[in-house]
C-alpha cells in the first residue's frame, strides 16, 4: 500500500487507506477518533474509579477500549486498566459479553495467559484490571524486523500453543488469535492477550453473533462462513501468526474484508518456504497443516501442535527425529502436491471467457452471501425480539425464577450482565431474609426453651450502705459489720426463687426434699449442683445466667434505688413478705404467695436460703465498686433466711454460709442475667 495513500488508525495503530471512514482491523468508525478534548474521558475515568485505582498514564487505545497504567490502591499493585469507550456503554449486548468474558478470563491461571485481577462497573465506567506487562506485541516486532527468525518463532509460539490447550480444556475458545494479541515481555515471556474479547466485541466487528466474528486476515474458513467452530479454529489462527512471523506477511491480503474472506474460504496459501528459504521443510508443513481448509486435516488439538513445535525446536539439528503429524522429508524440502492421476490436461481458455466466468462466479458468491446474511439477520432480529420480551417479563416479575429462566434460555444474551446482577441481588436478598427468619426462629426457640423468660427484673445500679444499718437495731451479728458503701452497675435478677419445675425442665429431675408443689422453690441443691444447672441453662438458651454476688443480692433485697429502709425485704413486718418458722408450718410454700418488695421481687426474706456466688469472708470498711467477695475460701455465702429459721435470720443484712457441696432442704437460689 502506497505510504501517501495510507494513514494509521488512531485506535488500533494499524495501517489503513487515507480515505477510510472505518478501520478494517478494529471496526471503529473513524469519525469517532479521539481529539484534543479526550482529556475529559480520562478525567471521567479517574473520578469514577478513584476509590479503587489511581490512573497514571494512557498506554494504549483500541476500537473498543483504552488501556491505562494504574495502581490498585488496596494492594498497591500496578495494573493495566482496560476501560470501555463511552460510546459503547449503551450497547447492552456488548457490555454483557465484555463482563462475562472478563469473569471467564479471571478463571484462567497460566503463565502465558494475561492474568485478570478485577472487573466491574463504577459510575458508568466499565473496566477490567489486568496484569501489567512491559514489552512489545508480535505485530510490532514483525514490523520492526520484517520477519522473525525460526528460533524466535518457535520460542514464542510454542508456549502460546500450550496456553491455548489449557484454555480449550476449560471450554474456552479465543476466536481472535492474531499477532497483535500476543505480547512478548522484556524478559522474553510470550503472553496471550485479550482472551475471549472477540465474544465481547462481536457487536462492533464484522457482524453480530451467529454470523462472522474475528479479524478477517486471521479467521478460519469456518469462521468466515459463520459455521460451527471448535479448538481447531484457534489452531488455524495460530497458524496464520506462525506464517506471519516466518515470512513477515499474511497469507491472504486484499483491499476489503469481503475479498479477504473470499480468499480465506477458497484459496490455498502460498507455502511460506517460497517466501523465506530459511524455513525448515518440517516447519513449512506444520504451518500448512495448521492452515488446512478442513478442520479434520489440522492438528487435533493445541497440545499436539505444542509438542510438535517444542520437540522439533529442541532437536531441529537432528535429521533423524521428526515432529508429530508431519510427513518425513528433507529439513529444507517442500514438494508441491502432484496432480490427480487420470485427469486430462486443461486447455487454456480465452481471456474473454475467463472474465465472464469470473464475473458470474463473483455474482453468485455475492448473491449467496447476501442471502445468507439477510436470512441470518432476519433470524437474529426475531431472536432479539423474543429475548427482549422475556427480559421485560423478568423485569416486571422481578423474581429469581424469571431471571433464572431468562439466563438459561439466553446464556449469552443482550441482557446477560444486567440479569445476572439482578439475580445475584435477589438471591442475596433471599439469603438475608432466610437468615433473618432463621435467627428469629432460633431466638423464638430459645425463648420457648428459657423457663425464666419474662421473669427477670431490671435493677438500676446505684450506691448503698451494705451491712448492719440503723433499721437492723440490735439484731446485727458481728459478721454483718462494719457497714460500708458499695456501688453497683445495672443488672437483671430473678423475680422469684428458682422452682422445682424450672429445675426439672433443665436437669430432668427433682432433687427437693419436699416432692410436691412444682411452684415451690427447689431446695436440697448444693452450690456445685447449681453450677451444672447454669451451664446447661446457658447452652439451651444462648444467654448468660449466674448466681448473684452478695452485694447484688442485698442491694436488690433492700429495694435498690426505691428502698424505703425496711428491716426485711419489702416490709418491717416479716409476716407480710416472708415464710419463716413462725408461719411456715415447717415446709416451703409456693412462690408469689407473700407481698413483693419495692422492686417487685418475692421471697427475698424467708422461704429458702439463697446461694450467692461469693466466698464467705469478713467485710472491709472501704468503699467498693461491684465487689465479688474474697478470691478463695471454704464456704459460700447464703442470704435471706428460710422457712426453718426465726425472724433474726430473715433480715436483709443477715449473713449465712455453707460448704459448696451442701444440699440442705432449707437452701435454694435465684439467678442473675448478665446484660
Amino acid at each position: 500500500m502506497n505510504a501517501q495513500n495510507t494513514k494509521t488508525c488512531p485506535y488500533c495503530g494499524e495501517e489503513i487507506k487515507s480515505i477510510a471512514i472505518k478501520c478494517k482491523h478494529c471496526g471503529t468508525m473513524l469519525t469517532d477518533a479521539p481529539v484534543s478534548g479526550a482529556m475529559s474521558g480520562i478525567t471521567l475515568v479517574k473520578q469514577a474509579l478513584a476509590s479503587r485505582y489511581e490512573l497514571q498514564a494512557e498506554i494504549g487505545r483500541g476500537g473498543m477500549a483504552t488501556v491505562y497504567r494504574a495502581v490498585q490502591k488496596n494492594l498497591n499493585r500496578p495494573v493495566a486498566l482496560k476501560v470501555i469507550h463511552q460510546n459503547l456503554v449503551h450497547d447492552s449486548e456488548f457490555l454483557a459479553r465484555f463482563h462475562r468474558e472478563a469473569q471467564v478470563c479471571a478463571s484462567l491461571q497460566h503463565n502465558h495467559i494475561v492474568t485478570v485481577y478485577d472487573e466491574g462497573e463504577i459510575g458508568g465506567v466499565h473496566f477490567m484490571a489486568m496484569e501489567l506487562l512491559d514489552g512489545f506485541d508480535l505485530h510490532q516486532l514483525i514490523r520492526r524486523q520484517g520477519k522473525l527468525t525460526v528460533e524466535q518463532t518457535l520460542t514464542w509460539i510454542t508456549p502460546i500453543a500450550d496456553a491455548l490447550e489449557y484454555a480449550h480444556n476449560r471450554g474456552i475458545i479465543h476466536r481472535d488469535i492474531k499477532s497483535s494479541n500476543i505480547l512478548v515481555t522484556r524478559d522474553g515471556r510470550p503472553v496471550l492477550m485479550d482472551f475471549g474479547i472477540a465474544h465481547a466485541a462481536s457487536g462492533t466487528r464484522l457482524t453480530q453473533t451467529g454470523l462472522v466474528i474475528g479479524t478477517p486476515e486471521y479467521m478460519s474458513p469456518e469462521q468466515a462462513e459463520g459455521k460451527t467452530i471448535d479448538r481447531r479454529t484457534d489452531i488455524y489462527s495460530l497458524g496464520i501468526v506462525l506464517y506471519e512471523c516466518l515470512t513477515g506477511q499474511l497469507p491472504f491480503k486484499a483491499d476489503n474484508p469481503l475479498s479477504i474472506i473470499m480468499k480465506v474460504v477458497n484459496e490455498a496459501p502460498q507455502p511460506p518456504i517460497h517466501l523465506n528459504s530459511d524455513i525448515p521443510g518440517w516447519l513449512n508443513k506444520v504451518v500448512l497443516q495448521c492452515l488446512a481448509k478442513r478442520q479434520e486435516e489440522r492438528f487435533g488439538d493445541a497440545l499436539e501442535l505444542a509438542h510438535t513445535l517444542g520437540k522439533t525446536q529442541q532437536s531441529a539439528s537432528h535429521a533423524s527425529r521428526k515432529p508429530l503429524n508431519v510427513t518425513p522429508g528433507s529439513s529444507h524440502e517442500y514438494t508441491e502436491p502432484a496432480p490427480k492421476s487420470g485427469l486430462p490436461p486443461q486447455k487454456p481458455k480465452k481471456s474473454g471467457s475467463g472474465w465472464k466466468t469470473f464475473a458470474w462466479l463473483l455474482f453468485i458468491v455475492l448473491l449467496a452471501l447476501g442471502g445468507m446474511y439477510g436470512y441470518n439477520y432476519y433470524q437474529e432480529q426475531e431472536t432479539r425480539k423474543a429475548e427482549q420480551v422475556m427480559y421485560s417479563q423478568a423485569l416486571n416479575m422481578n423474581t429469581i425464577q424469571e431471571y433464572t429462566h431468562y439466563l438459561n434460555k439466553y446464556p449469552n444474551g443482550m441482557y446477560w450482565y444486567k440479569a445476572s446482577k439482578k439475580l445475584e441481588a435477589l438471591k442475596e436478598q433471599e439469603r438475608l431474609e432466610e437468615k433473618r427468619i432463621a435467627a428469629e426462629k432460633k431466638a423464638e426457640e430459645k425463648r420457648r426453651n428459657d423457663p425464666f423468660n419474662g421473669q427477670m427484673v431490671f435493677i438500676q445500679g446505684g450506691t448503698f450502705t451494705m451491712g448492719c444499718t440503723a433499721e437492723q437495731g440490735s439484731d446485727c451479728w458481728n459478721k454483718e459489720k462494719p457497714a460500708h458503701r458499695v456501688s453497683l452497675s445495672n443488672f437483671y435478677i430473678g423475680k422469684y426463687e428458682v422452682t422445682k419445675k424450672q429445675w426439672r425442665d433443665i436437669m430432668g429431675s427433682n432433687p427437693s426434699y419436699f416432692k410436691n408443689c412444682d411452684n415451690c422453690p427447689v431446695e436440697s441443691v448444693s452450690w456445685n449442683d447449681i453450677q451444672k444447672f447454669i451451664k446447661k441453662l446457658n447452652q439451651k438458651t444462648g444467654k448468660t445466667y449466674r448466681l448473684p454476688t452478695e452485694a447484688e443480692w442485698e442491694y436488690a433485697a433492700r429495694g435498690g434505688n426505691n428502698s424505703r429502709g425496711y428491716k426485711y425485704s419489702g416490709s418491717n413486718n416479716l409476716d407480710n413478705v416472708g415464710w419463716y418458722n413462725g408461719n411456715s408450718g415447717s415446709k416451703t410454700h409456693p412462690i408469689r404467695t407473700k407481698n413483693a418488695n419495692e422492686l417487685g421481687l418475692y421471697d427475698m426474706s424467708g422461704n429458702v436460703y439463697e446461694w450467692c456466688s461469693d466466698w464467705f469472708g469478713s467485710y472491709s470498711s472501704n468503699s467498693q465498686t461491684n465487689p465479688r467477695g474474697p478470691s478463695s475460701g471454704s464456704r459460700r455465702v447464703l442470704r435471706g433466711g428460710s422457712w426453718y429459721y426465726g425472724v433474726r435470720y430473715c433480715r436483709i443484712s443477715s449473713r449465712g454460709s455453707g460448704t459448696p457441696g451442701d444440699g440442705s432442704h432449707v437452701i435454694g437460689f435465684r439467678l442473675v442475667l448478665v446484660l
